[in-house]
């Protein structure tokens, strides 16, 4: 029902890198070990990390393919795990991989020890309830702790504003996608400008069920309302997984003849800016894309719940974006930035040669 803008492209995080070491046999809790660190963290669905208080752990994931070779994907880690795993039932069966670990503390940091391998993980931040690492390459992750219990509501749940806010018309980087009126008229916008078309939509305040109807009722649920952004989610049957998902996609508000104005990049120093436009996987509303700028030119993008880090440098006056990752930069246009909303533009070439501009837009929520 409601169309997905393929605005951007697969990021590809590698959670850790290896090397050579001759000190595995150090291992275990030595003075100032966080004790927030024994247990399991969850990297994802399918992946876990375990420390024990002797030093040693398990990892285990069932995130691979026997007939993937595309090991490039993977951190070595998870090669390594796919090696070992002489015997499996089948693709999805849950590989487990022991090691060692040691912490120090100057800085913080784990050195975790499988089959001579190691790599180094520098502990940006650690609680209860999560593990934020950065590893060799300078990709930075969290991890959630594992309780075995429910998971827990977001610390900043999104704002979902009164019935009024839903009135108007939606879409990605200026462009309308959708909108709704007061009198229950759903409307689909063409890109070209044409008439949009109509349907029916019904909307409950009170559980933020929201059905459209085209032919058939469909059913969403709006997880984010306010006067500049809306949050709609669907489950979605997998086939390949055979269960219900969540996606999210996020809008903005489209305003008639509404300036683009831009302003200094300090507006929206260390917001989380969701994007447009694009369907994401929802775990418990956290599995967004989004992109977090810092006033110390670097900035966090994070993809499905994992997290890299990289360098920018902004120009004021001729608002040019230069984002550096993995050893290439991408030098963006800023169409629009304010408070709560930045728009970047880039040319691309398709594959039959030809140019076009390429819109992003981030929100804040």
């Amino acid at each position: 029902m409601f169309p997905t803008c393929c605005l951007v492209g697969v990021l590809t995080l590698f959670l850790a890198a290896c090397s050579k070491d001759d000190d595995s046999d150090e291992s275990g809790m030595s003075d100032g070990t966080p004790k927030e660190l024994i247990g399991t963290w969850d990297m994802d669905e399918t992946t876990s990390i375990t420390f024990n208080k002797n030093g040693s752990g398990v990892f285990k994931t069932s995130d691979f393919d026997d007939d993937d070779d595309d090991d490039g994907a993977y951190s070595r880690l998870i090669v390594q795990a796919k090696s070992e795993a002489a015997t499996r039932a089948n693709n999805s069966a849950l590989i487990t991989i022991s090691f060692k670990w040691k912490y120090s503390s100057n800085p913080p940091m784990l050195k975790i020890t499988l089959q001579g391998e190691t790599m180094v993980w520098y502990i940006e931040s650690i609680s209860e309830s999560s593990l934020t690492i950065t590893d060799e390459d300078g990709i930075t992750f969290t991890m959630q702790k594992n309780t075995g219990n429910t998971p827990v509501t977001p610390e900043t749940p999104y704002k979902i504003g009164s019935k009024e806010l839903l009135y108007g018309d939606w879409g990605v980087a200026g462009t309308k996608i959708y909108g709704f009126t007061k009198n229950g008229v759903f409307l689909w916008h063409h890109l070209d400008g044409s008439a949009p078309e109509t349907g029916e939509y019904t909307y409950n305040e009170e559980t933020h069920a929201l059905r459209i109807y085209d032919g058939g009722w469909s059913a969403y649920e709006i997880i984010a309302l306010t006067p500049t952004v809306i949050g709609i989610t669907r489950e979605e049957w997998e086939e390949w997984e055979g269960r219900l998902k969540k996606y999210t996609t996020f809008y903005s508000r489209i305003n008639e003849n509404e300036e683009n104005t831009i302003g200094p990049i300090s507006l929206i120093y260390d917001k989380k800016m969701f994007v447009t436009g694009v369907k994401g996987y929802d775990h418990e509303y956290t599995h967004i894309m989004t992109i977090t700028f810092k006033s110390n030119g670097k900035y966090t993008m994070t993809i499905d719940g994992q997290s890299a880090t990289a360098n920018y440098v902004y120009d004021e006056s001729t608002h040019k974006l230069i984002m550096s990752a993995y050893g290439g930069t991408s030098v963006l246009n800023i169409i629009k930035l304010t408070e709560n909303c930045i728009i970047t533009e880039t040319e691309i070439v398709d594959e039959d040669g030809n140019s076009k501009k390429q819109r992003i837009e981030y929100v804040a929520i």
